[in-house]
């Protein structure tokens, strides 16, 4: 579809505030009154003025709708320093039977396999850069479902410990595993997953844009080291020449 057969988004935008303002000037609402009633952060009001329109309207389309609480109740947002107030069993492999994983001599005849065994070996953990502490801020990010709750558990108290923030996208919330149901277009299925990541990416950037620098999003299965990813993007930050 060609760009002027229908309207860019941002006319789009512009359209939809000039109907917010002509619907406050038909009403006659005191400006001055509905200025206050907005955020502190004048920067925060225009999502502020389409929660309240939309909510108005019957709520907004997607990717816009938010979250649920465990309760099915709308405007749900979660806490994603919640494992700072949590005491986890924490582990420095994933939880397998150590007889059967990295164990010898003779080494590589588990379950990892010799290839495995030295992909592995090829690992080192960043435990010391600075990058770890305060110079990198990192949101991870999970999309799983409710049937795969236990891997949550699993990742919680193996490497989403060293993330500065975490929530799992779910069709289920649960506050201690930090699944957050996202409300998505179509079937909760894999086959319509992007629906799901769409809303997820629509929800962290209106809830955490600024209090993190990064943002890295993967399914359940992966195993992720924030260590050496806040290392990677420390010394990306620190080659100009080299980005990213």
């Amino acid at each position: 579809v060609s760009r002027s057969s229908r309207l860019s988004r941002r006319d789009s935008w512009f359209l939809f505030l000039l109907v917010i303002l002509l619907e406050r000037l038909v009403n006659k609402v005191d400006w001055s009154e509905w200025w206050e009633s907005l955020p502190d952060d004048k920067s925060e009001a225009f999502w502020f003025i389409l929660e309240n329109w939309w909510n108005a309207e019957g709520g907004p389309p997607f990717p816009y709708k938010g979250a649920k609480d465990e309760y099915g109740g709308l405007g749900y947002v979660h806490d994603v320093s919640f494992l700072e107030h949590r005491h986890l069993h924490r582990h420095n492999q994933l939880d397998l039977d150590i007889k059967k994983t990295c164990e010898g001599p003779p080494y590589g005849q588990g379950i990892e396999g010799s290839n495995g065994f030295l992909a592995l070996n090829k690992i080192k953990i960043n435990n010391n850069s600075p990058s770890t502490k305060n110079n990198i801020t990192v949101l991870c990010i999970v999309y799983t479902h409710s049937n795969r709750h236990d891997v949550l558990q699993s990742i919680l108290e193996t490497w989403a410990v060293h993330c500065d923030g975490f929530m799992a996208a779910s069709n289920t919330t649960d506050r201690i595993l930090g699944a957050v149901n996202i409300l998505h277009a179509g079937p909760e299925s894999y086959g319509n997953m992007w629906q799901k990541v769409r809303s997820t990416w629509a929800y962290v950037y209106h809830h955490y844009l600024h209090r993190f620098q990064y943002f890295h999003i993967g399914g359940d299965n992966m195993f992720l080291m924030p260590q050496n990813l806040k290392l990677a993007l420390l010394e990306a930050n620190h080659s100009p020449n080299h980005p990213l």
